[in-house]
């Protein structure tokens, strides 16, 4: 489910790596949004629908980011036999220029369990640039035919890869959440994620040990996501050694942030694609729309 791909695994874990690796970019990613969606239920949305989302992050180091997020669905196409939609994202940092980016996803990611931790398996399109004359660049997705094979081959055995460890899943029953939008009834479910990244420095070796949770209210009334709020904690940790001497390792904390993600508005046609292309653009599949 949504698993905006910025929030505050970026934001933290860049902290982490910029004192074992070097500078970190100053510049913020965008959000992808597809990675948003709720692919678990069936799409209900139609050509139009937008919602917006503000998020606000604070570590202990006295890091501090707020942005809000947009996810429009800009149109429909057909590629090469498989209907897909557009959403367009717009990420606007406070005090930055907003970014916006485009993507076309199948059909085929509802219902389709690997849709929820592999999003990125069913884009078909995207735009990330522009040329010269400020025209947004259309490329078509790929991915590596390796993963293409592993996937037809046994998609559960790909999940137990220990390089790409999988998330952790709770439901935690059905309760009333309030949020300045509204009053909202839905599932909670708490997402675990835990990551272990060793490299090597010198004659050292370093793990950066990570723990995030995310804890989110879910409500159908809430289009495209599903999302009313989001709270998400995140601990960065150290770990140092001589190699060799892993006896004498020494963990220091990086740092603790927590965030949280709140829905702010969302409706029909009040926000006009701009990124997705014009021959598509706020277009349907259906005569008379979806």
């Amino acid at each position: 489910m949504p698993r905006a791909v910025r929030l505050l695994p970026l934001f933290v874990l860049a902290l982490a790596l910029t004192s074992v690796r070097g500078s970190a970019s100053d510049s913020d990613p965008a959000v992808e949004g597809s990675a948003m969606v709720d692919y678990s239920k069936p799409a209900t949305f139609k050509v139009g629908s937008w919602v917006r989302y503000l998020t606000v992050v604070k570590g202990e180091s006295g890091a501090y980011q707020e942005y809000y997020t947009t996810l429009i669905i800009g149109g429909e196409e057909e590629l090469w036999g498989e209907p897909g939609f557009w959403i367009e994202t717009l990420t606007e940092d406070v005090g930055d220029f907003p970014k916006t980016l485009a993507s076309m996803v199948s059909y085929q990611a509802f219902g389709d369990s690997l849709a929820v931790k592999r999003p990125g398996w069913f884009l078909r399109k995207h735009i990330r640039e522009f040329d010269a004359q400020g025209e947004p660049v259309e490329m078509i997705q790929r991915r590596d035919a390796n993963e293409m094979k592993i996937r037809a081959a046994n998609r559960r055995r790909l999940e137990d890869n220990p390089n790409r460890p999988s998330a952790e899943f709770d439901t935690l029953g059905v309760d009333t959440v309030n949020v300045p939008y509204g009053s909202y009834r839905g599932v909670r479910v708490r997402e675990t994620n835990r990551l272990v990244d060793e490299s090597a420095k010198a004659d050292s070796t370093i793990e950066v040990h990570r723990l995030e949770v995310r804890t989110r209210s879910m409500s159908d009334d809430v289009p495209i996501t599903h999302l009313v709020r989001e709270a998400i904690t995140d601990v960065i940790e150290i770990k140092s050694w001589r190699t060799g001497f892993s006896s004498g390792a020494r963990t220091r904390l990086v740092e603790r942030a927590s965030g949280v993600t709140r829905v702010v508005g969302y409706g029909v046609g009040d926000y006009p694609a701009t990124v997705v292309p014009k021959r598509v653009r706020m277009k349907s599949l259906l005569p008379n729309g979806r």
